[in-house]
């Protein structure tokens, strides 16, 4: 470990010192302990030498930066204009500023059926400490086992009965001087029959580095569903690692969208678990890069039993010398047979200095199986841009209905007209920003 390595732990074992001295939970205590122990024996994945999860990905500048934790959170009251987030009146609003639960920002009650709780509920309910990192585990890798060592609070749902709006957890990034280290945790079981929403987004209001690390856990009974919608719009100068990890019992049905936009290094690692009999995980998404962003896209589904159906389909659209990555994988246990399980990724890469690496993967252990994989990168070509400008469109209006073309398939997966809305000015806003930097548009 160098110096300057060393010295950043130190940092780290401060924080977790102060954290763990104030730890009144024992269950939680336990957690962060054993977290601890993980992460510090690892700490950050810099080398990347036979790490297929941080092969494409070069995490060094995060580990020489130095970050702080907000310890005054919970009484921050920033002045939040409504149209630059994804909310609706309607809906079940949660938020959060620099990884603490609001109650100045969020709704003061919510629909009959949702049972939220904090990290102070939590501490006093051994049966809701109990169920904190059986899902999304320390061992996972290094970024779960720092989460669950420093995290300061969670969105801890317990969905006991239908509700007809979905929950909205809005993780806020507060505007001031400081570079801090956020570590969002959501921890969401639904039961039995029942249908839900979950919109989880980062939105930050600061242009100074931060790094930013939540953890999700996902826990769907049998016969259950949810809709999972993803926001990732963060500065460009903010380290955004998350993790989400889904455990779906029988006949249970997963649907998950992202749209990432923002920070210097994005990635979005989820896990679905089709642990029982007829489970069903449909995982999209779109990711927009420019200038020398990066963003990371791992991808897995595990079939563990017969019948159950997997779908990965992710797009992306890359300019200047942005780099992204889709590593895909699905694992098909022995006994998991009659799976059903498909992987796709499709790039428009609008630079010729622009970097895509793609890897769909099967892990296929079952002999009677369906399954499929691909990938593609390619360019507008151009009879495309030809056919718009005979039609009597602009060059510029005309590039921007084909990037704009290429993304609305993901767009349209955001299926409430708020939230739709929402993405799509963000494409929007985005669109201008990569093609200033594009050379490959109707070239080929």
């Amino acid at each position: 470990m160098s110096n300057n390595s060393g010295k950043k732990m130190k940092i780290y074992q401060e924080m977790f010192t102060g954290i763990i001295n104030n730890e009144t939970c024992n269950v939680l205590n336990v957690i962060r302990k054993n977290a601890w122990s993980t992460f510090s024996a690892k700490g950050f994945p810099t080398s990347r030498k036979k790490n297929e999860l941080w092969k494409y990905t070069n995490l060094n500048v995060i580990e020489k930066k130095s970050y702080e934790l907000d310890y005054n959170a919970e009484n921050l009251k920033i002045n939040i204009d409504e149209n630059e987030l994804p909310k609706d009146k309607k809906w079940n609003n949660i938020i959060f500023i620099n990884g603490k639960f609001s109650s100045t920002h969020s709704d003061s009650t919510f629909e009959t059926g949702i049972n939220f709780y904090n990290i102070s509920d939590v501490r006093k309910n051994k049966k809701l400490s109990e169920k904190v990192a059986k899902i999304a585990k320390v061992s996972d890798h290094n970024f779960v086992a720092l989460n669950s060592a420093l995290f300061q609070d969670i969105a801890f749902i317990e969905v006991s009965s239908q509700i007809t709006q979905p929950i909205n957890v809005i993780n806020i990034i507060s505007n001031d001087s400081k570079q801090k280290i956020i570590l969002p945790r959501i921890f969401i079981e639904v039961t039995d029959n029942l249908n839900i929403e979950l919109i989880e987004s980062y939105i930050n209001f600061t242009n100074k580095s931060q790094l930013v690390i939540p953890v999700t856990e996902i826990k769907l009974n049998p016969k259950s569903s949810m809709n999972h919608f993803r926001i990732q719009e963060e500065n460009e100068n903010t380290f955004h690692i998350p993790t989400t990890r889904v455990s779906q019992e029988s006949n249970s049905k997963f649907s998950s969208v992202s749209f990432a936009t923002g920070a210097s290094i994005g990635r979005n690692d989820i896990l679905a678990e089709l642990e029982d009999e007829g489970s069903e995980s449909d995982l999209r998404g779109i990711y927009i890069t420019h200038g020398s962003q990066q963003q990371d896209h791992e991808i897995s589904t595990s079939h563990k039993s017969p019948n159950c159906i997997s779908n990965q389909f992710y797009k992306g659209i890359l300019s200047g010398k942005s780099h992204a990555v889709f590593s895909g994988k699905v694992i098909v246990e022995r006994n998991a047979q009659k799976s059903v399980a498909t992987q796709k990724d499709l790039n428009l890469m609008l630079s010729y200095g622009a970097e895509i690496d793609a890897k769909p993967s099967l892990e296929i252990y079952a002999d009677d199986v369906e399954c499929a994989h691909g990938a593609t990168a390619g360019h507008v070509d151009k009879n495309s841009l030809f056919y718009l400008l005979s039609r009597g469109l602009g060059e510029i209006e005309a590039k921007s209905m084909l990037v704009r073309g290429f993304a609305e398939e993901m767009l349209d997966e955001f299926t409430h007209e708020e939230l739709s809305n929402f993405v799509g000015n963000l494409i929007n806003k985005k669109i201008p920003l990569v093609l200033a930097e594009s050379d490959t548009i109707g070239t080929t």
